[in-house]
């Protein structure tokens, strides 16, 4: 649900155009629910965040998508991200089971954190905690790809991160006794062609750290 809004609707048509031989089911479900049809043989691949570090898996990267910081509050906006300068008392999440509520929280590492924070938010839909954190004059941190349709107003609350830029790895995951290996070659061609070009500006300048 963090990476199929913002990537499906990029490649999947002209990908199913180009190959219509190849039938598509497309679901969203969590990460945790993805590795687990994944090794019972019930999914053929999953499009989501790695490294899973399962070895009945096979991953195969496909980019570096950068986190961005959205603050709607009456606080005034830096020119670049801090982690040390966020307000947590306004900060929104997820709901735990999502791959992003992870990676945001070992980002912003809320174990070392004595605030109190409001991540339990029991969404699982970006759009939803977007509008929340609007509305409440809150703060989150979002994959870059979901700050690219925002309207200018919106975009004027996003800053980016200082350097090294933290990121998240999104890949293909397979079972290791996947044998369609052709079609696997084809969705990471077509992905990286398209979205690869919508990353490149935001992280050609940064030093990057992999989460």
């Amino acid at each position: 649900p963090t990476v199929a809004p913002f990537i499906i609707p990029e490649f999947l048509n002209d990908f199913t155009r180009k190959f219509p031989k190849i039938k598509f089911s497309v679901g969203e479900i969590t990460t945790a629910n993805i590795t687990e049809l994944l090794i019972k043989r019930e999914l053929d691949i999953g499009l989501l965040a790695i490294p899973l570090e399962d070895e009945n898996l096979i991953e195969i990267p496909l980019y570096n998508e950068p986190f961005v910081l959205y603050d709607c509050s009456n606080e005034k906006k830096n020119a670049y991200a801090s982690l040390e300068d966020i307000n947590f008392e306004k900060f929104w999440l997820l709901s735990d089971g999502h791959c992003l509520h992870t990676q945001v929280k070992k980002l912003c590492d809320f174990k070392a954190n004595e605030k109190e924070v409001n991540f339990d938010f029991k969404t699982g839909s970006i759009a939803s905690l977007i509008r929340f954190v609007k509305i409440n004059r809150g703060i989150t941190i979002l994959p870059y790809l979901a700050s690219l349709d925002f309207l200018p107003k919106d975009k004027e609350k996003v800053s980016y991160f200082k350097s090294p830029l933290p990121v998240r790895t999104i890949g293909l995951v397979v079972h290791k006794h996947f044998a369609k290996r052709k079609i696997l070659t084809l969705l990471q061609k077509e992905i990286q062609e398209r979205i690869l070009p919508l990353l490149n500006d935001n992280s050609k300048e940064y030093v990057i750290s992999p989460l």
